[in-house]
């Protein structure tokens, strides 16, 4: 007689962290230059369902994704996510920062009139906070 084999586990799904969690432990990864874990992270707390996660979090997600993925070097990301920050958050106190960033961006991808734009307006919001810096990469996208 031939003995049946017995029925494997399901496996369990792994729980989620709560947003607030989420965006801690994405934080601490993007302070600690872990950009991957900080990437996915972040990417899985912008994936939930809009009105599961504070205004406040998602936010700090969208803001965090795009520096995250700066960092990493994926350029495209970063863009688009500086790109919807900007759109959906225009009134918050990182708004120039993250035209600055996409700038930044923007100029990994070679997309050197959209990071000359960026730069020129991060000027107009902050000026004399670091324009220097931004005076610098409008004149590097110039040159390219």
């Amino acid at each position: 007689m031939t003995a049946t084999p017995e029925p494997s586990a399901t496996p369990q799904p792994s729980p989620t962290a709560a947003p607030s969690q989420a965006i801690y432990e994405a934080d601490q990864a993007l302070h600690n230059g872990d950009y991957d874990t900080a990437v996915s992270i972040y990417q899985s707390i912008i994936a939930q369902p809009v009105l599961s996660v504070d205004p406040k979090l998602r936010s700090d997600a969208i803001f965090g994704y795009g520096v995250a993925a700066l960092r990493e070097g994926l350029f495209n990301i970063a863009a688009q996510a500086m790109t919807e920050f900007i759109a959906n958050y225009a009134s918050d106190a990182r708004a120039a920062q993250a035209l600055f960033l996409r700038g930044d961006a923007y100029l990994g991808l070679s997309a050197w009139d959209k990071a000359i734009a960026d730069f020129t307006d991060y000027i107009k919001y902050r000026p004399v906070l670091i324009d220097s810096y931004a005076y610098e990469r409008m004149g590097d996208a110039y040159l390219a």
